[in-house]
């Protein structure tokens, strides 16, 4: 119990002083990288090299967030500089003036077509920015574009997080003589069961937290009348989800899936059906003057909906080409590599992909040309570089201390004494504390994963393999928990703090990240507690 505790400690201080004192990342992340330096040295045993190497090594590693960052921010600034922002904030209102329409568009499928392209972050990093520009308050963005972006995260990025998790476990899966294959079609298909279910409900979810934020006396009446169209814009997506996932594979089912939901949702709004008589607002007094404007109202119409469009086309495009497979460019981006030197004695085999990452290929890339397209002089490419350089900095340092802290807790098993990882220690702390009912607490390991690290991928890194060693130890289906491993990993986007910085700086808003923490923490248990009770309904363990 004693190292459950020190283990936890770091968490626990970075939780503590966001939602207690309202501390910035910044210093919530600064504080529990030292207590975790402290714990590590004395009572994990940790040589200081080592501490000081894989710290190293985890604020070189959060280059690859940084750079998502800084791209998603250079696009937006590139946008409203040249007017095209404004533009595109025309073609969503011309589809609907009704705010909760233009949240299931942009938040929903929006990013969860670009989650599953990109993932690492950059849907909410996209989509925020988009909403802000059509008038949202900053925080309403923020906290539907990272509620939105749950059910698509298991598949996003190509499929990688859940194949991730396959991959992980193939050890433990062949220890006890069961066929690799036949258990990753398994997985495959029970997370998108699952997860279809739950996600058929996410937009009803955003819809009711956008609703009771910003109109709490008619929220449920607002949230009724608009429940049908909620419920198709889900079905929409999480049926072809299921099927591609299911009979096709994991790789295309968040892309495509999105894809078709769009467009059949698109339609019934566009016939009128179950589209509410009343439109929708935020009510005046909101902070809907954090609202992004056009920098230049002289050319905020001088584009056709097309150029405008062109940065975020490419941007799509770009991604689905370098990230499928069979168009056969996904090799040539990830191997060119930046690699990690020696730290300290330390070799970790790790390279900065630089091609690959999606802030630098496709953002930059897309920005450079777009600012060279639509003939920006000179000075107003300055003002565009220097504003996202500013703007980027302090997201930068939290970025920076957040994945030191990951690192050193993941590789805090080097010690003298045998110890185990702290992370190791906190999921097998859980897991003895739950024992039958462990099943319960599945996700939430996933999400511990995702909310320390920021990314699916790497909780199912982390936590697969120890789950499906619990489920075996437990007799439980293998099957069903590391599927809500991956699933935890997934929703756990909602609260991580890696997204709610990356979110919140590109729309400029400041000092909200445990605001955001504390209101989106109430649908990721709803959406846990979901999982697990459809787990049990339908007798899956």
């Amino acid at each position: 119990m004693f190292y459950l505790i020190i283990a936890a400690l770091p968490i626990l201080i970075t939780i503590f002083l966001m939602l207690a004192f309202n501390f910035s990342s910044i210093r919530a992340l600064f504080i529990a990288w030292a207590v975790c330096t402290v714990s590590a040295f004395t009572v994990w045993k940790m040589e200081l090299t080592d501490i000081a190497g894989y710290s190293i090594y985890g604020g070189y590693k959060s280059l690859e967030v940084i750079c998502t960052i800084f791209g998603a921010i250079l696009i937006l600034n590139t946008l409203k500089a040249t007017g095209a922002m404004g533009v595109i904030n025309n073609t969503f209102k011309n589809i609907s003036t009704d705010r909760r329409i233009q949240t299931i568009i942009i938040a929903w499928f929006f990013g969860a077509f670009i989650e599953g392209a990109a993932g690492f972050g950059t849907p909410a990093a996209l989509a925020a920015p988009l909403l802000v520009g059509l008038g949202f308050p900053a925080f309403a963005a923020v906290i539907v574009s990272l509620i939105a972006n749950s059910t698509p995260v298991t598949f996003g990025v190509v499929g990688l997080p859940t194949m991730t998790a396959v991959s992980t476990v193939q050890s433990n899966v062949q220890d006890i003589g069961l066929s690799y294959s036949q258990f990753g079609i398994q997985v495959y298909s029970r997370v998108a069961f699952v997860n279809g279910i739950c996600g058929t409900f996410v937009p009803l979810m955003i819809i009711a937290i956008l609703t009771f934020h910003y109109d709490r006396k008619h929220w449920l009446g607002k949230t009724a009348e608009i429940a049908p169209l909620c419920l198709i814009s889900g079905l929409s997506f999480t049926i072809p989800y299921w099927l591609i996932a299911t009979f096709i594979g994991p790789e295309l089912a968040s892309l495509l899936g999105s894809a078709i939901g769009m467009a059949v949702t698109l339609a019934f709004v566009r016939s009128g059906a179950f589209v509410p008589k009343e439109t929708w607002d935020f009510p005046v007094q909101t902070d809907a003057a954090c609202a992004i404007q056009c920098d230049n109202e002289d050319v905020l119409f001088r584009h056709s909906k097309l150029i405008a469009w062109c940065p975020y086309i490419a941007i799509a495009a770009i991604l689905i080409l370098t990230r499928v497979y069979q168009f056969g460019l996904r090799g040539v981006f990830e191997d060119v590599r930046i690699p990690l030197p020696t730290l300290f004695g330390i070799h970790k085999d790790y390279a900065l992909q630089v091609l690959w990452l999606p802030g630098i290929i496709p953002f930059m890339l897309v920005a450079l040309v777009t600012q060279v397209f639509l003939h920006t002089d000179r000075s107003c490419i300055k003002n565009i570089w220097g504003k996202t350089f500013r703007q980027t900095a302090q997201p930068a340092v939290a970025m920076i201390f957040g994945v030191a802290l990951v690192q050193l807790m993941l590789n805090s098993s080097v010690n003298p004494l045998g110890l185990d990882s702290m992370l190791t220690v906190i999921a097998k702390g859980l897991s003895g504390l739950f024992g039958n009912a462990y099943v319960v607490i599945a996700p939430f390991i996933g999400v511990l994963g995702a909310f320390i690290s920021g990314s699916n991928t790497v909780s199912n890194i982390l936590f697969a393999s120890l789950q499906f060693e619990a489920a075996t130890m437990l007799s439980l289906s293998q099957v069903t928990i590391v599927s809500l491993q991956a699933i935890g990993g997934a929703i756990g986007n909602m609260i991580c703090i890696n997204n709610i910085v990356a979110a919140c700086a590109t729309v400029g808003l400041v000092k909200s990240e445990a605001r955001i923490l504390k209101c989106n923490a109430v649908p990721m248990l709803i959406y846990g507690l979901f999982a697990v009770s459809i787990v049990l309904i339908f007798g899956f363990l």
